[in-house]
């Protein structure tokens, strides 16, 4: 049978199903294709911006919404193109670690040797003292104060590394306290006590002169209770015929009495004898302090001149004895000017005329006149701290002593745990100093 030629109207009896097949596979098959490309370029795309990212982006933490094209885009990225928020610890080479280590080793070496030589040093004995030159031609007042009981329970390099630790090269101890005890076996004693004395004084005292160490002895002149109490006719009495006592319950000497003066001069000599360098006076004056009554005394009346010129006369007396290059003299404020402000009763007026070798100016703040002083122009005083007062007064005494009397040296007292007064007593224009 022959076939029929293809004309047009022959494709109206094709089926439509069966061209429609054909044309959808030729779509999918195109689709596959471009989405193959796509696939393809996105792929390369997203290479290129994790090796851009990954050599240039800083090191930052940085959280997951940060913006991936950001100029500072992490350097750690997930496929999707956002950094996890979680540090990347990088590991040390070989040469760090060996380098960590040789650091750590030599740290130990040091600190171990700095702990060994500290407990070495610690654990090594004190070393001995060493001597130090006497100055015999100016009075050593670079001084340390020693109480009995200090004196006596230390060793001699004990109290000459606590002399070198203040800066002092004199020791001071009591001879004769305030109260009236004598620490030192003397016979003419009133106020001698066994349980007072103290024990190998005289040995202790040439072992300190031996390597060096100037010595002085500290003697309470009138205020004395042991001496008064045993009324032995130099006793300063009330007009009631009792015995006077102060403010803080002391008994008095009468400085008028001549038995008085005779007993201090005694203990004074003995001081000398003992062989001390110096000797330091105290209470040479008269009682201004009266809790009850006045004191009365064997001379009538006395006036602020009979009463200096009396102290004056003392001081003479006791620098006979002692000699003209050991006496020195301990005086408040009121001793070198005549304030109106101040109480005269002690002194009488200045007693800056006499013939010691030199004046201590007593700024121990138990000592001073804070009533007075409080509406007083010519000081600044502070009560808690009183350097002001001791810059002031220390100006006026070494202005007044420069004035009325040419000695060797001026020098004060202060109190050992008042910080600052050292350099302010320098401020004042007098550089010698008593630690008390």
């Amino acid at each position: 049978m022959k076939r029929k030629k293809n004309d047009p109207q022959n494709f109206d009896n094709i089926p439509s199903t069966r061209f429609e097949n054909q044309l959808k596979r030729r779509r999918e098959k195109l689709e596959k294709e471009e989405k193959k490309r796509e696939n393809s370029r996105n792929a390369l795309f997203r290479q290129r911006v994790r090796d851009a990212s990954e050599r240039k982006a800083p090191k930052t933490l940085r959280t997951k919404a940060y913006y991936r094209f950001s100029s500072e885009y992490p350097s750690v990225v997930n496929p999707d193109g956002f950094r996890e928020n979680s540090k990347r610890v990088s590991r040390m080479s070989a040469k760090k670690y060996i380098i960590t280590a040789i650091c750590c080793i030599l740290t130990f070496i040091i600190s171990f040797t700095v702990v060994k030589a500290c407990i070495l040093i610690s654990e090594k004995a004190p070393p001995e003292a060493e001597n130090i030159p006497a100055d015999t031609e100016n009075v050593a007042v670079s001084a340390l104060h020693f109480s009995p009981e200090e004196f006596s329970a230390q060793t001699a390099d004990e109290l000459i590394i606590s002399l070198k630790s203040n800066g002092c090269n004199t020791a001071i101890t009591e001879f004769k306290d305030e109260y009236g005890y004598v620490y030192f076996d003397i016979k003419s004693s009133v106020g001698a006590s066994a349980d007072k004395k103290i024990a190998g004084a005289r040995e202790k005292l040439d072992e300190l002169k031996s390597k060096g160490i100037t010595c002085a002895a500290y003697i309470s002149c009138f205020k004395d209770t042991a001496a008064a109490e045993s009324l032995s006719g130099m006793e300063l009495l009330t007009s009631s015929g009792s015995l006077f006592r102060d403010n803080s319950s002391s008994c008095w000497l009468d400085p008028f009495s001549n038995a008085a003066e005779e007993y201090i001069l005694d203990i004074i000599k003995k001081a000398v004898d003992s062989g001390f360098n110096y000797i330091l006076l105290d209470n040479i004056s008269f009682p201004y302090e009266f809790s009850v009554s006045a004191p009365v005394y064997k001379t009538d009346s006395p006036s602020a001149k009979a009463k200096n010129d009396r102290l004056i006369s003392f001081i003479n007396k006791a620098t006979s004895v002692a000699g003209s290059d050991r006496l020195i003299v301990i005086s408040d404020i009121s001793g070198f000017t005549t304030l109106s402000e101040l109480p005269n009763e002690k002194y009488g007026g200045m007693i800056l005329n006499s013939s010691c070798i030199a004046y201590a100016l007593d700024l121990r703040e138990d000592k001073q006149y804070k009533e007075q002083l409080t509406n007083t122009k010519e000081f600044n005083f502070i009560e808690e701290m009183p350097l002001a007062f001791i810059l002031d007064a220390g100006a006026i005494a070494a202005k007044q002593l420069k004035n009325e009397k040419e000695a060797s040296v001026s020098v004060a007292v202060i109190d050992r745990d008042l910080e600052d007064a050292k350099e302010f007593t320098v401020h004042s224009g007098i550089e010698n100093i008593i630690i008390w």
